[in-house]
């Protein structure tokens, strides 16, 4: 990706974050650039950033969740309902104990279930699908055990980046949801052409 380091402050601060995000997820987003910066001086730095990445999304689904929820919310389990305050540790540790929210069900405490309901609502466009769920699980695998991770190279960091971004701008701004931002249209370009070209070699090989 020609990494210099004034390209890749060109890369991270190419894409902007929408104005409508709020200043909690944006503060976690700008730590993140920040870490992707210092990677020039430390190429470790690269893994580090794709683990907060991760964090930084699942902070922003759930925070997108908790605004859509009502100021009481009544939950179910195994026959039984309670009525909870609207309050974010209580519902999400509902969540993971298996807990449902009564008119929210098809909610549960996997992020691939709360950004299907997303879809399915409006409040995420159709471009965004199972590949971004797929990129948010590969993320994911970094921060659960960074130890043991593959390092990450900046030519699949940096693309990560930008689609963590979009996806947070659709989160919250609709007006970004028509809008792919230019280096995603440039990049699925150059796949496209070297998909092509990939194609076009095996077709003379096989002509052979």
């Amino acid at each position: 990706m020609n990494i210099t380091e004034e390209y890749l402050a060109g890369y991270v601060f190419g894409i902007e974050l929408s104005r409508k995000v709020p200043a909690r997820i944006a503060v976690a987003v700008e730590m993140t650039r920040k870490i992707i910066l210092y990677a020039y001086y430390d190429y470790g730095f690269y893994t580090l950033s794709a683990a907060h990445l991760y964090l930084t999304a699942e902070s922003a689904v759930k925070d997108r969740l908790f605004d859509e929820l009502p100021d009481s919310c009544a939950l179910t389990k195994d026959g039984k309902t309670e009525m909870v305050s609207k309050e974010y540790q209580t519902i999400f540790q509902r969540l993971r104990e298996e807990w449902q929210i009564i008119g929210f069900e098809h909610i549960g405490h996997s992020l691939k279930s709360i950004i299907c309901w997303f879809k399915e609502q409006g409040i995420l466009p159709s471009r965004i699908g199972d590949r971004e769920i797929e990129l948010l699980n590969q993320l994911r695998t970094v921060a659960i055990d960074i130890v043991r991770s593959d390092p990450m190279s900046p030519g699949v960091l940096i693309p990560l980046y930008w689609k963590i971004i979009d996806f947070i701008n659709c989160l919250y701004d609709t007006s970004a949801h028509p809008k792919e931002p230019e280096m995603l249209k440039e990049l699925r370009e150059r796949y496209a052409m070297l998909s092509k070209a990939v194609e076009n070699i095996k077709k003379t090989k096989k002509s052979r």
